[in-house]
């Protein structure tokens, strides 16, 4: 798996930094070509020493010449971070007069594209024109998003945030998975239930795992809605996300989205209690109990939704995994369910059992967050 990257002469072209080095992070290798614009926000050096491979940016650089031949087929992925409005209109009309444009003709592999320009530039009809025959091509967009632009303005038009750039060329460079207008429903992170005003009862997700399958299913096409008590890195594909705090308002929130999609996915750690809290810093010199109340089942009260939509649950435990993932598939009447321990919250390597309503489906073992969530999507019929 390696990256052909190119990079075009945008203020944004600074952030190529950090998507180099979270690249190469992921073990997947960089090969990056510049525009002459490019050097004017970024140094060969600098790309160079963070890629670890030498970076072009002229056709007639190299004595032996075809460069944008041996690139395109030395590489998976052929992505465009920063790319300004000139470098779109010359892929979108095929004029090919540097070597990134020369590359982008003759690359046979999948394209991502990740805009970055000021508003009235992204906003202009000929731009918008560009976009639809690139998408039409095949080349996938990713962005803009509305945030502070150069020169102090802010609107639509700033590039993504490299980690999300991270997250696309992971997407898709897997097989992909036919989700294309699904309605999927997804759940993520841990829920807090407040003691005091500033104290609480929670857990240790991180919601990792849920907001990967978000991002990915939205790659894919899906109509994504993500209920999470974490924050995510902004992503224009992912149709709405909620933000909610207690398991209260994580299950209100769950009973009037659920109607209008396919699809649930409860990745959702939901704490088993709370308490009454009070309106007051609680004393720390005075003694306090604390009255649990178990919170009701979310799953077992969105049962009466179900219809012919599929659920997908997630069970974690240390001991009797195997059993206890059995019983919550069936009382919860779920499609399927992940079974996991302890040891994989917020780690980046994953090991699950999927069960389904006939027993084991898939034994999964040190996978990424990225292929355990593809993994999982699977199961969406």
């Amino acid at each position: 798996m390696s990256v052909l990257l190119g990079i075009c002469g945008s203020i944004a072209a600074y952030k190529t930094h950090e998507l180099i080095r979270l690249l190469i992070k992921n073990h997947i290798p960089v090969h990056p070509v510049l525009t002459e614009d490019a050097l004017n926000f970024v140094t060969r050096t600098s790309i160079g020493t963070l890629s670890g491979c030498k970076p072009y940016h002229s056709l007639y650089e190299n004595e032996e010449g075809a460069d944008h031949l041996r690139l395109t087929k030395e590489t998976d992925i052929l992505v465009i971070a920063p790319a300004t409005a000139h470098t779109i209109a010359k892929c979108a009309l095929g004029l090919c007069d540097n070597l990134l444009t020369t590359l982008f003709l003759a690359y046979r592999g999948p394209k991502l594209i990740c805009p970055a320009m000021h508003t009235e530039m992204w906003e202009n009809p000929t731009t918008m024109s560009h976009i639809q025959s690139l998408r039409q091509s095949g080349c996938h967009i990713l962005g803009p998003i509305t945030g502070d632009l150069a020169c102090g303005d802010s609107g639509t038009g700033r590039m993504v945030d490299p980690t999300l750039i991270v997250e696309a060329i992971q997407c898709y460079l897997k097989d992909p998975l036919p989700l294309a207008q699904k309605s999927i429903l997804i759940s993520s992170g841990g829920t807090s239930e407040p003691i005091d005003p500033v104290r609480n009862i929670s857990n240790a997700s991180t919601g990792k795992l849920g907001h990967s399958m978000a991002h990915m299913a939205a790659f894919m096409g899906a109509k994504v809605t993500l209920v999470t008590t974490k924050p995510i890195v902004s992503n224009p594909l992912i149709t709405s996300i909620k933000t909610v705090s207690t398991a209260s308002d994580m299950q209100k929130t769950l009973q009037e989205l659920i109607p209008s999609h396919d699809t649930l996915i409860m990745s959702a750690a939901v704490s088993d209690f709370t308490v009454a809290p009070s309106p007051q810093k609680l004393n720390r010199k005075s003694s306090h109990h604390l009255n649990l109340i178990q919170v009701p089942d979310i799953l077992s009260s969105l049962s009466s939704h179900k219809s012919n939509k599929t659920y997908i649950g997630f069970s974690l435990a240390d001991k009797n995994t195997q059993k206890i993932a059995l019983e919550k598939l069936h009382s919860k009447n779920l499609d399927f369910i992940v079974s996991n321990t302890s040891d994989n919250i917020g780690s980046d390597i994953r090991n699950v059992d999927i069960y389904s309503q006939n027993g084991l489906k898939k034994n999964l073992v040190n996978q990424s967050v990225s292929d355990t969530a593809h993994e999982i999507l699977q199961l969406i019929p």
